[in-house]
């Protein structure tokens, strides 16, 4: 009875101090637009989990909307997939372009690997919605320099305007009611963008796409200023 007792103390102090560590710790979720978020952020040490738009692009904003509406329903849905010459494979429903995900031709027989580890990280993130604990969803905008001729490219990729931001606030506060979120943004300084006034969970910060050491000095400092923002929380 008594090691019955025990155990069943141990049992709910290990759960408390699960929450207590879950409260305590911020989770950061990429939502693209491309792989540089997630690169940056693991980096920083900030990237603890995977998630399902770390390393693929989603140029196309309103159907990323849609899949964020959707809940990623047919994501990886074979019926919407097309690889191309190069190996990359495009989703025609969300116009998405998986990058990295094939490392060959042979798209059916890599197929089942990546729905699987997609599918893994579709579920981390709807997941969310049973966090305790704060989140920081990160959306940046595109730098065309990188590549002009992508094939999901859009004339909207190169910049998150402050309504493009609500949208896609909005559209988490239905997803995640309970959820304790901010939205960040990342925006290029060398794009015109009028300015994020008075948006409740939204932070924006600019980094320059001048050249590379200059983007990653801009990051740098932009997400030790995100660190210091969720230290004083």
């Amino acid at each position: 009875m008594k090691k019955t007792i025990l155990f069943c103390c141990l049992f709910i102090f290990s759960i408390r101090a699960l929450k207590s560590e879950e409260q305590q710790h911020p989770l950061f979720f990429s939502l693209g637009s491309h792989c540089e978020i997630a690169d940056m952020f693991g980096h920083y040490g900030l990237r603890h989990a995977a998630g399902p738009l770390d390393w693929v692009l989603t140029l196309d904003y309103d159907r990323f909307l849609l899949l964020l509406e959707n809940d990623f329903e047919g994501f990886v849905d074979e019926q919407f997939l097309i690889q191309y010459p190069d190996t990359h494979v495009i989703n025609s429903l969300y116009n998405i372009d998986f990058r990295h995900d094939w490392p060959d031709l042979d798209f059916e027989k890599h197929l089942p690997e990546v729905q699987s580890r997609l599918g893994r990280r579709i579920n981390r993130i709807l997941d969310l919605k049973h966090h305790e604990g704060k989140v920081y969803f990160i959306r940046g905008a595109f730098d065309t320099n990188i590549n002009p001729h992508l094939p999901t490219i859009t004339k909207e990729c190169t910049k998150i305007t402050p309504q493009d931001a609500e949208n896609i606030r909005n559209v988490l506060c239905r997803k995640y009611p309970n959820l304790d979120f901010v939205l960040v943004i990342f925006n290029y300084k060398e794009e015109s963008v009028d300015e994020f006034r008075f948006l409740s969970g939204i932070i924006e910060f600019k980094v320059s796409k001048l050249n590379r050491i200059e983007k990653e000095k801009s990051y740098k400092k932009a997400i030790e200023s995100l660190i210091s923002i969720t230290s004083g929380e």
